[in-house]
């Protein structure tokens, strides 16, 4: 066989004197050259093709799967379809390329897809055109998903659904185009403003949709301009950038007071708050000091009474503190501190603090520096301080105070307890060891521990420090004005992912951090009882609401008359209280509200303190539960009660 001269290739183009074969076309040559010498590929891109050939065909529906093994048996060769071997001599060339270009228009319709395929030997043949993955995009496994979205489209609307005529490149080219693509634009990273004032009003823009679309106070927004609004907050969050905040107080109730805010939607939006806060990472100082700017609108916004009116403002007191340091001076362990002090002088100056207590004040006369500076001379034990507590507290009660204040108001007393007796705090002997390092070294032994480890990658390294650091500062005291009990019980109810092994495995090796840098055994022992205060209400065991459901402070009321009765009856018990000139109904009331709502505003060492004077023995101690025991039958609801006076055990008796 001949070639001819004016081919570089070993093949015949034109006829000769032996062949009856015909001229072939260049371009059919190219064809019939690629049926018959196919060329081979790199072994490792023929095993990305079966890989990719494979998922594709993993991803078809069973109907086009079945459409193409039976395609894949019939093995059409490819000179067959294009018919350039051997034509006959009648055709001219125009005819073949007619023929040839009807062949190819040809396609065959495959169920519920409509796709036009040429008719080749049932696999889908193409080229990987590899492309660099975008930071963010989906992976090539959770192509799936998409696969899965189209189908059911496809079964809804099969009678309706045609896709445009595209060839076989074109539809693997999308395909592999359209599965490294975000399935939601919306998902993509906003960059936020930078610079204090613009970033102040991208968050304000933030917390104003979060708020006005909350289920909980959007119908307090409804029908009611709130444009200005977006500057409040932004006032607000300012001071997460050290901003100061003022707001007429009278101006703020006169807004409120027609809205009829109830606790709930205030501490709502005060958690909407508190979120917001911690995503613009804002410094933990800056951040209990918002926490607390907002806490002392909480009367103005409820439309209550405050705390200075509560207690009688400048008159009432003056009463309360005059009538307190009237049973300090006749107590042994107090009086001696007092002797050449006179009492009205005394009172006027605790009425100064008392002030500063109930008004979520800080005077700069009464900081914690001038509180030691003023009674370090005196050397005083925890034994002077639960005493004055007591009788504060008694004084309280006396001036009809509800129980309610009274707790909060002792509570706050711890603020300057460690100030007064003149011992390094929480805060201070952990800021003397290094914050810094305290919080590295419990985060590196939290992880230590395989549940926590777990909890560590689950939230990431940032967010679990986090979560340590304000841990640690809400324990610090001088924060409890800030997020209260109640803010606790909020977080929690809404974000509950802490499970009781969780709590109590960082309850144990945070104290273990603790014990690792003070051996002080007031510090360990208030540090404990702080987790245990903290734990119902993160844990969504609180009891209050079982409380409220019974009748609240009424109801207590009621129990302590019952329980004194009852107490009245056994005269060992009868005879602690008549030894100690006490009332039995108003100390039970104390007792009672202690256990009940869980506020831990007598600490168990201060306990053991009032306690020890009252020489209780074991069997009066029984005894009193006893009496408890028989009253509690009626109420099945507080069968716990019986297990708490248990644990209380160990710190009242004292044997001698």
């Amino acid at each position: 066989m001949d070639s001819s001269p004016r081919c570089p290739f070993g093949f015949q183009t034109e006829p000769s004197n032996d062949s009856p074969v015909k001229k072939v076309s260049f371009k059919e040559f190219l064809i019939q050259r690629q049926s018959v010498h196919k060329p081979s590929l790199p072994t490792v891109v023929q095993q990305k093709n079966r890989r990719w050939e494979k998922q594709l065909s993993s991803l078809l529906t069973p109907e086009i799967l079945s459409f193409r093994q039976v395609q894949s048996n019939q093995q059409i060769p490819l000179n067959e379809i294009v018919k350039v071997a051997r034509i006959t001599n009648t055709k001219t060339n125009y005819d073949k390329e007619q023929e040839f270009k009807k062949t190819k228009s040809e396609s065959l319709q495959i169920p519920m897809l409509n796709i036009p395929m040429m008719p080749t030997n049932g696999f889908f043949k193409f080229q990987p055109q590899h492309r660099m993955r975008k930071t963010g995009m989906y992976s090539l496994r959770n192509c799936n998903e998409q696969l899965e979205q189209i189908n059911r489209k496809q079964k809804s609307n099969v009678n309706n659904f045609s896709l445009p005529q595209l060839t076989q490149e074109e539809i693997i080219t999308q395909f592999f185009q359209t599965k490294f693509q975000k399935s939601n634009e919306n998902d993509e990273l906003q960059h936020k403003p930078i610079g204090s004032s613009a970033r102040l009003d991208y968050e304000a823009n933030i917390l104003f949709t979060k708020i006005t679309s909350d289920s909980i106070l959007q119908q307090k927004y409804k029908g009611r301009h709130i444009k200005h609004l977006k500057e409040v907050y932004r006032s607000l969050l300012g001071v997460g950038y050290d901003k100061e905040i003022m707001m007429d107080p009278g101006r703020l109730k006169s807004i409120h007071s027609q809205l009829n805010i109830k606790n709930d939607q205030f501490l709502r939006f005060k958690y909407l708050f508190i979120n917001q806060f911690l995503e613009m990472e804002t410094p933990l100082d800056l951040f209990f000091k918002g926490c607390h700017k907002i806490e002392s609108f909480k009367p103005l916004v409820l439309n209550k009474p405050l705390d200075f009116e509560i207690y009688g403002q400048d008159v009432g007191i003056q009463k309360i503190t005059q009538s307190m340091y009237d049973k300090i001076f006749k107590d042994y362990t107090l009086s001696p501190y007092f002797i050449l002090i006179d009492k009205e002088t005394q009172a006027k100056k605790f009425s100064r603090l008392f002030a500063q207590l109930i008004d979520h004040t800080d005077s700069p006369n009464y900081t914690l520096e001038i509180l030691r500076e003023r009674h370090i001379q005196y050397n005083l034990t925890l034994v002077q301080f639960a005493n004055f507590k007591f009788y504060l507290s008694m004084t309280l009660q006396q001036q009809q105070i509800g129980f309610k204040h009274i707790r909060q108001l002792l509570r706050k007393m711890d603020t300057y307890k460690y100030a007064i007796l003149n011992k390094e705090s929480l805060q201070e002997t952990i800021n003397a060891f290094g914050y810094r390092e305290f919080i590295d070294g419990l985060v590196k032994q939290c992880q230590t521990e395989p549940i926590l480890y777990e909890l560590f990658n689950k939230r990431g390294k940032y967010r679990f420090t986090a979560h340590c650091e304000n841990m640690i500062h809400f324990f610090f005291r001088d924060n409890v004005k800030s997020i209260t009990i109640q803010d606790i019980e909020q977080v929690h109810k809404c974000n509950a992912i802490i499970q009781e092994k969780v709590f109590s495995k960082i309850k144990e090796h945070t104290f273990q951090a603790l014990m690792k840098i003070t051996k002080d055994s007031l510090i360990l022992s208030d540090f404990e009882e702080d987790w245990e205060e903290i734990k119902p209400f993160i844990m969504n065991k609180s009891k209050n609401q079982i409380v409220k459901q019974l009748g609240g402070q009424t109801f207590i009321n009621n129990l302590a008359s019952t329980l004194a009765f009852e107490m009245q009856q056994r005269p060992q018990l009868n005879k602690v209280f008549e030894d100690n000139d006490t009332c039995v109904a108003q100390n039970l009331k104390c007792k009672l509200n202690l256990m009940l709502y869980g506020i831990h505003f007598y600490k168990k060492t201060e306990l053991e303190v009032l306690h020890k004077r009252l020489k209780i023995s074991e069997q009066v101690y029984f005894e009193f539960q006893q009496a408890t025991k028989h009253v509690l039958e009626n109420f099945p609801k507080l069968s716990w009660l019986n297990k708490v006076l248990e644990d209380y055990k160990k710190h009242i008796v004292s044997d001698f």
